[in-house]
């Protein structure tokens, strides 16, 4: 899971800012310029019905975050996103996912 210090909190998502959006297959992410290494992944009930769906990929986006990271800090690269994963997310291959996320942000 990632860490408390990385995600961005209710407040912050009130105040986002400007942002530039990528359009992926499997997610769009927003990629924000107001804060430094902070992620959030946004997910509704009207596109995974099952609270099962949410956690897994919650689960899913924040640990592909959490080793994306580790690759961040060794390039100095600090930026922020939102994520908001599709439903074909579920069905899709980690490394497919992981690739795709890591190199839109």
């Amino acid at each position: 899971m990632l860490a408390k210090e990385n995600r961005l909190t209710s407040k912050e998502l009130k105040d986002v800012g400007r942002f530039s959006l990528q359009r992926c297959e499997h997610i769009d992410i927003k990629r924000l310029e107001k804060f430094e290494k902070k992620y959030s992944c946004i997910l509704s009930a009207k596109t995974f019905k099952k609270a099962v769906d949410r956690n897994k990929v919650k689960r899913l986006v924040y640990g592909i975050l959490e080793e994306g990271l580790i690759v961040q800090d060794q390039k100095n690269k600090e930026r922020s996103a939102l994520l908001y994963p599709k439903k074909n997310i579920l069905e899709a291959d980690r490394e497919i996912i992981k690739k795709e996320i890591l190199s839109n942000l």
